[in-house]
């Protein structure tokens, strides 16, 4: 809504700002290009969503594993 571009400008902005692994997980779920914005942004949404609760329940798993140095291994947002 702020970004006051739309299509493939904003498309390519979403895709600059997000990491490779969040990318590559749009095709599984989304097999067809996006041609509007309103998908586009709605499934980034939902991709970012579930990288963000799989990154919480792996970091959970680590923390309950007794192992002293699970924040060493914590994935590290590039």
């Amino acid at each position: 809504m702020h970004a006051r571009i739309t299509g493939e400008a904003l498309h390519s902005k979403v895709n600059v700002a997000v990491l490779i692994e969040i990318i590559e997980m749009y095709f599984p779920q989304n097999p067809c290009l996006f041609m509007e914005d309103k998908p586009f942004l709605v499934a980034t949404y939902q991709v970012v969503r579930h990288w963000e609760i799989r990154i919480f329940l792996q970091n959970k798993k680590l923390e309950s594993s007794g192992d002293p140095e699970w924040i060493a291994r914590i994935p590290v947002r590039r």
